[in-house]
């Protein structure tokens, strides 16, 4: 399963990456043609249906298509159709063996916190991953950014980063023009929370040569944080296998492994997708297991592994401030928009909103914001703008 996401994580670099998407072929008709088309839009409702109406034959058809239904389902906060989908890749758990061993030496919640704090003091780079469409591994690195600065940590290299410039300059804000992930609400948050707290961001992925993306990633990460600064302290936050320590299966060297080699720095690996699928059998927001105790190599090719549990989007909150309910006949997209960070009232076609969510008819919600100014827009199920308006929660 790992092996799969992997190859799918690249495929979708590819596909979004600028340089690839002026060379394709617009004429050709695939799930990726297909997802091409919403590239540029925070649309996701209209973009998740048009996927799931687009037929597929083959199974590698079907599986491309249902990686894509998964990513954009992730991108609003209670889609219905997020949990099945995700059932269809995790396998099946038990109180196995596994289990067993976490239950034995897993650290919890503040003890994990402190731990990774503990070693992360005794490091130059902590490598963080994650499942692209899990939102709650975003939320997990939004709570430890502020403990990390507070320890020296500066810059935040971020896989799949179209471009650095425009985030790293005194008013840059995450858009949809900066990458294809971010635009998931908790990810466009984390590049927010980052920003806020003084880090400058590396753009480090390479989306020319799959042969050549784990040694391009390895040196982009040094050549743009410690080769320019002997003071460097560095997060980075990468896909799935890109931090394993060890090679895989066939023998292939991936960045973290390639970094540590080539520039002798090692690095903290601490994994959110190696134990997963066991978050549910355990009544803890987040724990903690040394590698070590696993003598399988697909487990302790890191240091860390992470289990995470974090509850994210609440729908009812018995202190909210916002509150709405659909009274339309058919399923929408609520968007909430930051209006700091537009120039105009129209001007959120290319933001990351700050809040997503899929309401079914009748559904309603009842959530807490910050204080601030925000733009409500909604779209139905086609695609259509069915209200725009303005709210504050400011006093």
């Amino acid at each position: 399963m790992q092996k799969r996401l992997t190859v799918f994580c690249f495929l979708f670099f590819i596909l979004f990456s600028h340089s690839i998407l002026s060379q394709t072929n617009s004429n050709s008709s695939s799930i990726f043609e297909v997802t091409r088309k919403f590239s540029d839009s925070n649309n996701f409702l209209v973009a998740y249906n048009a996927i799931s109406e687009f037929p597929s034959k083959s199974p590698q058809e079907k599986w491309q298509k249902m990686q894509m239904q998964i990513t954009y389902a992730s991108f609003l906060a209670h889609h219905p159709d997020y949990a099945e989908l995700l059932k269809k890749f995790e396998r099946p758990v038990s109180k196995d063996s596994l289990y067993h061993k976490i239950k034995e030496h897993a650290l919890w919640n503040s003890a994990a916190y402190d731990k990774i704090l503990d070693e992360a003091k005794m490091h130059k780079i902590v490598m963080i991953n994650e499942n692209h469409f899990t939102p709650q591994h975003r939320v997990f690195l939004q709570t430890l950014l502020p403990e990390l600065k507070r320890l020296g940590f500066n810059y935040l290299a971020v896989e799949a980063l179209f471009s650095d410039s425009t985030l790293n300059t005194p008013k840059g804000i995450p858009t949809l023009k900066n990458g294809f992930y971010i635009r998931e609400q908790n990810f466009g948050q984390l590049i927010r929370i980052a920003k806020k707290l003084g880090f400058k961001f590396v753009a480090y992925d390479f989306f020319t040569n799959p042969q050549d993306r784990e040694t391009a990633q390895a040196e982009n990460i040094y050549n743009k944080t410690f080769k320019m600064d002997k003071r460097a302290r560095v997060i980075v936050y990468a896909g799935i296998a890109h931090i394993f320590e060890k090679p895989t299966r066939n023998q292939k060297k991936w960045m973290a492994q390639i970094f540590k080699e080539k520039y002798h720095m090692d690095p903290l690996t601490i994994s959110q997708t190696h134990l997963n699928r066991y978050r549910k059998l355990f009544n803890q927001s987040i724990g903690l297991v040394n590698a070590k105790v696993f003598k399988n190599p697909n487990m302790n090719n890191v240091d860390y592994l992470l289990i995470n549990n974090l509850e994210i989007n609440p729908v009812q909150e018995d202190d909210y401030n916002f509150s709405f309910q659909n009274k339309f006949s058919r399923p929408l997209q609520l968007n909430i928009f930051l209006t700091s960070e537009m120039k105009h009232l129209d001007d959120f076609k290319d933001k990351i909103p700050f809040k997503a969510y899929y309401l079914e008819s009748g559904d309603q919600l009842q959530i807490k914001l910050p204080e601030d100014d925000y733009y409500l827009v909604i779209f139905d199920d086609e695609g259509n703008i069915v209200a725009k308006e303005k709210i504050s929660t400011t006093h």
